[in-house]
C-alpha cells in the first residue's frame, strides 16, 4: 500500500491519488455544508489548507470525490451519489479516519509538487501532534486507572469493616471494646 493509500473498516483499499479528473471533480461538488471556506482545489490558498488540515469531514468528503472518479465499483451496486457517499463514509471509523486523512495529505502534497515539501512538513507536524495527543490521552487514562484503583480500595476495606461490625452483632459480639474493671 503506498502513501496515497488506505484501508477503511471492511478491509478495502483506495487509492487517493489525485487527477485533473478528480480535481475538476472535486471543484465541481459544494461543501458548503461542511465549510464557510470558499476554495477552487486545482488553485488552492492558504485557507483551504488550513481548512483541510482540521475539517475531517471536508477531508472525508474530499476523499469520497476522488474516489468517485474511478472507485465507485468498490461499494457495490450502483447507487446515487448521495447514498454511495454515505456508503464510503461509513466505512471510515476513529482509526480509519485518520490513516484516510494523513493519505488524502499526502495526495495533496504530490499533486502539488511546488508545494510538497511544505505540505510534507506540515504533515509530518499533523502525525506528531495525533502521537502526542495520544500518549497525553493514555497517560490520562494511566492516572484515571491508578485514582479509580485507590477508590476501588478505599471501598473495599469500608466494606471489609461494616462486615465485620455485621458479622460481629451476628455473633453478639460489641464493636466497641469493652472496659475493664
Amino acid at each position: 500500500m503506498s502513501e496515497l493509500s488506505f484501508t477503511d473498516k471492511r478491509g478495502t483499499e483506495w487509492d487517493l491519488t489525485i487527477t485533473l479528473a478528480s480535481a475538476k471533480v472535486i471543484d465541481s461538488v459544494s461543501y458548503e455544508n461542511l465549510t464557510d471556506v470558499k476554495f477552487s482545489f486545482i488553485s488552492p490558498d492558504k485557507e483551504f489548507f488550513q481548512e483541510i488540515f482540521v475539517n475531517k469531514a471536508l477531508a472525508g468528503a474530499i476523499a469520497f470525490s476522488i474516489i468517485s472518479v474511478d472507485q465507485l465499483d468498490k461499494l457495490g451496486e450502483s447507487k446515487s451519489r448521495e447514498i454511495a457517499e454515505l456508503e464510503f463514509l461509513s466505512r471510515l471509523d476513529g482509526k480509519t479516519v485518520r490513516k484516510m486523512h494523513t493519505a488524502l495529505m499526502n495526495a495533496i502534497a504530490d499533486f502539488f509538487p511546488e508545494m510538497e515539501t511544505v505540505l510534507r512538513n506540515l504533515i509530518q507536524k499533523m502525525e506528531k501532534v495525533n502521537n502526542r495527543l495520544q500518549k497525553e490521552m493514555t497517560s490520562m487514562a494511566e492516572i484515571s486507572e491508578a485514582q479509580f484503583d485507590q477508590e476501588i480500595e478505599k471501598a473495599i476495606e469500608k466494606t471489609k469493616k461494616e462486615m465485620k461490625e455485621q458479622f460481629g452483632k451476628l455473633h453478639g459480639e460489641s464493636s466497641t471494646p469493652l472496659s475493664v474493671k
